[in-house]
């Protein structure tokens, strides 16, 4: 059948699939969210239920996936070229920029020598070495240039 819907990828949050839904539609490939509501409303059942399904009709099924493998290729190159230039002295995190709400969210990386002080100290003082690690940690983010301690 040409109006079936068949699921084209799925997604644990609302805007990663609505943004796939947008890029979509601007193709002229008709899509719908199955589960959004559900899993918007109740985050934990999302699991169980397989995350918001983007279904496409099965007549545009290729054409999507040629959609969804440029959305995605664009987006990890565009990771790998911030990944090369921020992965001196930072990671990347799964946070959002409280300023721009991007994605693109880097942390100061934790220094080393404090880490190898910690761990030579420890038998000295015990369990008092862990409050090195309850500093607050440096963020940026690339996107806006935005910075905070978290």
């Amino acid at each position: 059948m040409a109006n079936d819907w068949v699921t084209l990828t799925s997604y644990s949050y609302l805007t990663q699939a609505q943004l796939l839904k947008a890029d979509l539609e601007s193709e002229g490939i008709h899509s719908f969210l199955k589960d959004e509501n559900t899993v918007n409303t109740n985050y934990f059942l999302g699991n169980a239920m397989g995350g918001i399904r983007v279904q496409v009709r099965e007549s545009d099924f290729e054409k999507a996936v040629a959609v969804l493998k440029r959305r995605t290729s664009i987006s990890s190159d565009s990771q790998k070229k911030d990944d090369e230039q921020w992965a001196k002295g930072f990671v990347h995190v799964d946070e959002y920029c409280p300023s721009c709400e991007s994605a693109t969210v880097y942390r100061k990386k934790f220094p080393k020598h404090w880490v190898i002080l910690a761990i030579i100290l420890a038998p000295i003082f015990g369990p008092l070495y862990v409050f090195i690690f309850l500093f607050k940690r440096t963020h940026v983010c690339t996107d806006c240039g935005h910075t905070w301690k978290q």
